[in-house]
């Protein structure tokens, strides 16, 4: 294959930008991270409202209110609970650049050879966060909607005690 006499620049170019790329997406996964730890903090405000609510109400004889209350409290523990499994466990975040005992395997090959072997594998690397970053971000926006609707957990709460009466 001949190649052209500006790709050693073109390597250089494309790795470049590949890895300005790729220190974004590590960037937004920092951000992620942040915008999880911001939404964990309204469902636990949350959930300790409600327990602040519950537990005195525990001495009295179940009601409407308490009843509602004690439903909210469970739906935020679940939604604590979903977003520390799809936000905070720890997972595998594709690394910036390649093992370099990994570029010494083929001795065969010329740097631009591995330039652009290497290139093809960052592609994969950025396409990796991409899913990473994305089902974090689902995972957030799902708790934040769930929030919004949080109302109507206490109204469940507060209707099946009224049908379980």
């Amino acid at each position: 294959m001949t190649q052209h006499l500006s790709w050693p620049d073109r390597l250089r170019w494309a790795e470049d930008h590949g890895l300005k790329n790729l220190q974004e997406k590590f960037t937004t996964a920092d951000n992620m991270s942040k915008e999880a730890q911001t939404t964990l903090t309204y469902v636990l405000a949350g959930m300790a409202g409600t327990f602040a609510y519950i537990l005195p109400g525990l001495e009295r004889q179940l009601d409407v209110l308490l009843s509602g209350a004690i439903s909210l409290c469970l739906y935020f523990v679940f939604l604590g609970l979903y977003l520390a499994r799809k936000a905070f466990f720890i997972s595998d975040y594709p690394s910036p650049y390649q093992e370099a005992e990994n570029l010494l395997e083929r001795p065969d090959l010329s740097l631009d050879e591995i330039r652009h072997g290497e290139i093809l594998n960052m592609t994969e690397r950025l396409q990796e966060s991409k899913d990473w970053i994305e089902r974090k971000a689902k995972a957030i926006n799902r708790v934040r909607l769930a929030l919004i609707l949080s109302p109507f957990a206490f109204i469940c709460g507060c209707a099946l005690f009224k049908l379980l009466r």
